[in-house]
């Protein structure tokens, strides 16, 4: 005889929500989140794309106010979607208009902090142009976290089993890390 199934989980709220907290008044928080095809925009946006399936746009609503993220990095978004467009929608989702917006090919980065460097396509010529990823150099307040700034990569790697796609997936990888020490050598431009 079988053993009876096991009960299904239900949601409920924590008393502990200190796993939120900040560990330090110079901490620097960094979502990232495939929304699964503009999943979080309003169900009747005209600039939805054509794979959208879900109505998140409530769920990642109370996940960014919950976290409250110095950064943001969005993947399958759609392309047509500009950065002011995304800056004010992001900004009306947490409550806060101050969001510089980078973006590239299906990949967002949004920061609370000023961009100094944004949307750069991370690809060089012998690869593809749907290996592009998107990157900003974030210019973090001096008063706060000195002279130091912040590099990030918003990457959205091939998905899939198949042979092709995991080589896809190591090209994609080769790309950034080539960007990478680029800029990391004497100059410090990504050129």
């Amino acid at each position: 005889s079988r053993p009876p199934p096991a009960p299904s989980p239900t949601a409920a709220r924590s008393p502990d929500t200190e796993f939120l907290l900040r560990p330090s008044g110079e901490s620097i928080r960094v979502m990232s989140y495939n929304v699964n095809w503009d999943s979080i925009f309003p169900e009747n946006d005209p600039k939805n794309h054509e794979l959208r399936e879900f109505d998140r746009g409530e769920s990642f609503g109370r996940i960014l106010r919950a976290v409250q993220p110095d950064v943001i990095c969005l993947q399958e978004i759609n392309y047509l979607r500009g950065a002011q467009e995304l800056s004010q929608f992001i900004g009306q989702t947490v409550g806060s208009s101050r969001w510089q917006v980078a973006n590239v090919r299906d990949n967002v980065i949004a920061a609370r902090f000023g961009l100094q460097e944004a949307g750069y396509k991370m690809v060089t010529g012998i690869y593809p142009l749907d290996l592009q990823q998107a990157a900003a150099l974030i210019d973090l307040p001096e008063a706060q976290y000195g002279s130091k700034d912040l590099f990030v990569i918003c990457a959205h790697f091939k998905a899939g089993g198949g042979r092709s796609d995991i080589l896809l997936r190591s090209r994609q990888a080769d790309v950034l890390m080539a960007n990478l020490r680029d800029l990391k050598t004497p100059g410090g431009k990504l050129d």
